[in-house]
Protein backbone atom coordinates (compact mmCIF):
# COMPACT_ATOMS: atom_id res chain seq x y z
CA UNK A 1 0.00 0.00 0.00
CA UNK A 2 2.88 2.38 0.77
CA UNK A 3 4.13 1.91 -2.76
CA UNK A 4 0.80 2.93 -4.36
CA UNK A 5 0.61 6.11 -2.25
CA UNK A 6 4.18 6.98 -3.33
CA UNK A 7 3.34 6.41 -7.00
CA UNK A 8 0.22 8.60 -6.69
CA UNK A 9 2.24 11.39 -5.07
CA UNK A 10 4.87 11.13 -7.81
CA UNK A 11 2.19 11.34 -10.49
CA UNK A 12 0.72 14.49 -8.90
CA UNK A 13 4.17 16.11 -8.67
CA UNK A 14 5.00 15.31 -12.29
CA UNK A 15 1.66 16.59 -13.52
CA UNK A 16 2.36 20.00 -12.04
CA UNK A 17 -0.17 22.46 -10.68
CA UNK A 18 -3.76 21.95 -11.68
CA UNK A 19 -5.53 25.01 -12.98
CA UNK A 20 -9.04 25.77 -14.11
CA UNK A 21 -7.64 27.30 -17.30
CA UNK A 22 -6.59 24.90 -20.02
CA UNK A 23 -4.33 25.88 -22.88
CA UNK A 24 -3.89 24.27 -26.26
CA UNK A 25 -0.78 23.75 -28.26
CA UNK A 26 -0.36 22.45 -31.78
CA UNK A 27 2.53 20.98 -33.66
CA UNK A 28 3.13 19.80 -37.20
CA UNK A 29 4.52 16.47 -38.21
CA UNK A 30 6.36 16.03 -41.50
CA UNK A 31 7.37 12.78 -43.11
CA UNK A 32 9.90 12.48 -45.90
CA UNK A 33 9.82 9.27 -47.86
CA UNK A 34 13.01 8.70 -49.85
CA UNK A 35 12.57 8.03 -53.55
CA UNK A 36 13.09 4.38 -54.37
CA UNK A 37 13.27 2.85 -57.82
CA UNK A 38 14.23 -0.76 -58.49
CA UNK A 39 14.21 -2.95 -61.57
CA UNK A 40 13.41 -6.63 -61.23
CA UNK A 41 14.30 -8.96 -64.10
CA UNK A 42 11.35 -11.26 -64.76
CA UNK A 43 12.57 -12.72 -68.03
CA UNK A 44 15.85 -11.99 -69.78
CA UNK A 45 18.26 -14.44 -71.36
CA UNK A 46 21.57 -14.75 -69.53
CA UNK A 47 23.45 -15.13 -72.81
CA UNK A 48 23.10 -14.35 -76.48
CA UNK A 49 23.13 -17.78 -78.14
CA UNK A 50 23.83 -17.50 -81.87
CA UNK A 51 23.36 -20.15 -84.53
CA UNK A 52 24.86 -20.15 -88.04
CA UNK A 53 21.40 -19.14 -89.33
CA UNK A 54 21.32 -16.12 -86.96
CA UNK A 55 24.72 -14.94 -88.20
CA UNK A 56 23.78 -15.48 -91.86
CA UNK A 57 20.51 -13.53 -91.30
CA UNK A 58 22.49 -10.76 -89.57
CA UNK A 59 20.40 -10.42 -86.41
CA UNK A 60 18.92 -12.20 -83.40
CA UNK A 61 15.62 -11.21 -81.77
CA UNK A 62 15.05 -11.62 -78.02
CA UNK A 63 12.28 -10.64 -75.62
CA UNK A 64 12.64 -9.55 -72.02
CA UNK A 65 10.27 -8.53 -69.24
CA UNK A 66 11.01 -6.41 -66.21
CA UNK A 67 9.09 -5.10 -63.22
CA UNK A 68 9.83 -1.53 -62.21
CA UNK A 69 9.07 -0.63 -58.58
CA UNK A 70 8.77 3.14 -58.23
CA UNK A 71 7.45 5.34 -55.42
CA UNK A 72 8.24 8.71 -57.06
CA UNK A 73 5.17 10.58 -58.33
CA UNK A 74 7.36 12.02 -61.12
CA UNK A 75 7.98 8.56 -62.55
CA UNK A 76 11.41 7.17 -63.28
CA UNK A 77 13.94 6.52 -66.03
CA UNK A 78 14.86 3.14 -67.43
CA UNK A 79 18.29 3.24 -69.04
CA UNK A 80 19.13 0.73 -71.76
CA UNK A 81 22.76 0.57 -72.85
CA UNK A 82 24.78 -1.50 -75.29
CA UNK A 83 27.85 -3.22 -73.93
CA UNK A 84 30.74 -4.25 -76.16
CA UNK A 85 30.29 -7.70 -77.58
CA UNK A 86 28.61 -9.62 -80.35
CA UNK A 87 26.23 -6.88 -81.52
CA UNK A 88 27.09 -3.89 -83.73
CA UNK A 89 23.86 -2.26 -82.63
CA UNK A 90 20.68 -3.10 -80.75
CA UNK A 91 17.18 -2.12 -81.78
CA UNK A 92 14.91 -1.61 -78.77
CA UNK A 93 11.13 -1.83 -79.07
CA UNK A 94 8.53 -1.51 -76.38
CA UNK A 95 6.12 0.79 -74.58
CA UNK A 96 5.53 2.87 -77.67
CA UNK A 97 9.19 3.58 -78.41
CA UNK A 98 11.61 2.30 -81.01
CA UNK A 99 15.28 3.22 -80.82
CA UNK A 100 18.64 1.96 -82.06
CA UNK A 101 21.59 1.69 -79.70
CA UNK A 102 25.06 1.99 -81.18
CA UNK A 103 27.31 3.68 -78.60
CA UNK A 104 24.87 5.61 -76.49
CA UNK A 105 22.21 5.01 -73.86
CA UNK A 106 18.44 5.15 -74.31
CA UNK A 107 16.40 6.77 -71.54
CA UNK A 108 12.82 5.55 -71.32
CA UNK A 109 10.62 7.74 -69.11
CA UNK A 110 8.01 5.75 -67.20
CA UNK A 111 5.28 7.90 -65.68
CA UNK A 112 4.13 6.83 -62.23
CA UNK A 113 0.97 4.93 -63.16
CA UNK A 114 1.37 2.41 -60.35
CA UNK A 115 3.92 1.42 -57.74
CA UNK A 116 4.84 -1.67 -59.83
CA UNK A 117 4.85 -1.51 -63.62
CA UNK A 118 5.55 -4.28 -66.09
CA UNK A 119 8.06 -3.34 -68.78
CA UNK A 120 8.14 -5.70 -71.78
CA UNK A 121 10.92 -4.95 -74.26
CA UNK A 122 11.94 -6.51 -77.57
CA UNK A 123 15.57 -6.45 -78.67
CA UNK A 124 17.04 -7.04 -82.10
CA UNK A 125 20.78 -7.59 -81.91
CA UNK A 126 22.39 -6.63 -85.23
CA UNK A 127 25.35 -8.99 -85.47
CA UNK A 128 28.95 -8.69 -86.55
CA UNK A 129 29.38 -10.84 -89.67
CA UNK A 130 32.74 -12.17 -88.43
CA UNK A 131 31.10 -14.03 -85.50
CA UNK A 132 31.10 -17.76 -85.11
CA UNK A 133 28.10 -19.64 -83.69
CA UNK A 134 28.15 -19.94 -79.91
CA UNK A 135 27.07 -18.36 -76.63
CA UNK A 136 28.12 -14.79 -75.82
CA UNK A 137 27.67 -12.49 -72.85
CA UNK A 138 24.48 -10.49 -73.36
CA UNK A 139 25.71 -7.16 -74.80
CA UNK A 140 23.01 -5.22 -72.97
CA UNK A 141 22.49 -3.41 -69.68
CA UNK A 142 19.10 -2.32 -68.31
CA UNK A 143 18.74 -0.22 -65.14
CA UNK A 144 16.07 1.96 -63.50
CA UNK A 145 16.65 5.18 -61.55
CA UNK A 146 14.85 8.26 -60.27
CA UNK A 147 14.43 11.24 -62.56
Amino acid sequence: MGRSIGMTALAVLLAGPVSAEQGQAGFAVGVTIPVRVTLEVVEQPAQLVLSADDIARGYKDLSARYLVHNNDRNGCLVKVARRPGAAKSIEVRGIGQHAVLVDDVIDIHLPRDAFVQELPLEFRFVLEQSLQPGAFELPLSVAAMPI
